[in-house]
């Protein structure tokens, strides 16, 4: 099946394609249970369904039953990347390959979580080990999410229980983390749970990543404090679209803070900070700072006092 309506369903048979009316009364079976003509308009983009159909002496169809094709594994690492099909190889070694939506600058994709062309992405697979995430339409690739897992080394800037995420040369890369993940600052023994602490009050932290085999998670880290002062706090004294002024001195912002989601206590966002320390009613505010290894702002705690 490649296209269904309230009115028409499109199936595809041998490299022919054919279109028929449906019948007001279709009855539909999916997987072997009964839905609606509704289930397979809503479903149908994003899972691939082989069709068998029953029509009346009008040629319409009269009875759906349907089952859902499995496209087998939808992450590994890139192995090649053409205009027409993408291969990946999974983490038991095992390569699949698909093609893709016709016009690929109809695939969705993603770069090391940026928005980026499909040109951008067959160039960098070939330099990277890169692995992606496909999403399909009927049976085509549409969608990909690719992060490059060679990117191992960089600033911490976020971490939980199950993911890490560090900035290199200006870009972020997000990987999961392995359940018996190794830690280690400084070169002596840590723990996951340390490290998270230590960065949530603040301390900031140049991290050298492993991963496993397939390059599907991180095994180990390997943590060194970053060189330059960590934290600010003080009185707010100015701001502008690219500096905070506390206790006289400026702080420029990172070129990755983000204005709307790395400002938090009694501000709801920079543009709010600035305007209420800039509307005369006299609020004052206690400012903490995170600074990164440049001595840059990263994150904004804002305190009325």
């Amino acid at each position: 099946m490649t296209d269904v309506t309230s009115r028409k369903l499109t199936i595809k048979a041998q490299g022919d394609t054919y279109t028929y009316n449906l019948d007001s009364d279709v009855d539909v079976k999916v997987d072997g249970k009964s839905k609606d003509i509704d289930f397979l308009k809503e479903n149908h983009e994003k899972t691939s369904y082989r069709v068998s159909l029953t029509l009346n002496r009008d040629d319409d169809v009269t009875d759906i039953v349907a089952i859902e094709e499995s496209m087998g594994e939808s992450k590994g690492i890139i192995k090649r990347l053409s205009s027409s099909t993408i291969e990946i190889k999974n983490d038991k070694g095992d390569t699949f390959s698909y093609d893709l939506l016709d016009d690929t600058d109809d695939i969705d994709v993603t770069l090391n979580g940026k928005s980026a062309d499909f040109d951008d992405l067959k160039d960098k697979y070939k330099e990277y080990d890169i692995r992606a995430e496909l999403s399909f339409k009927n049976k085509q690739v549409s969608k990909i999410v690719a992060v490059n897992t060679e990117a191992d080394k960089g600033e911490l800037r976020a971490i939980d229980e199950d993911e890490i995420t560090i900035l290199v040369d200006g870009d972020k890369f997000t990987y999961d983390l392995d359940d018996d993940v190794e830690v280690t600052l400084e070169d002596d023994d840590y723990s996951l749970s340390k490290l998270i602490k230590a960065f949530n009050d603040y301390e900031n932290f140049e991290v050298k990543l492993k991963f496993n085999s397939s390059k599907s998670k991180v095994t180990e880290i390997e943590a060194d404090y970053a060189s330059s002062k960590r934290e600010v706090k003080g009185d707010l004294d100015g701001i502008s679209s690219s500096y905070i002024k506390v206790d006289g001195k400026k702080y420029y912002l990172s070129k990755d803070f983000d204005k709307d989601d790395d400002v938090y206590g009694d501000a709801k966002d920079y543009d709010d900070l600035d305007d209420k320390y800039d509307d005369g009613d006299g609020t004052d505010f206690i400012i903490k700072l995170k600074l990164n290894s440049s001595g840059e702002v990263t994150r904004i705690d804002a305190e009325k006092d």
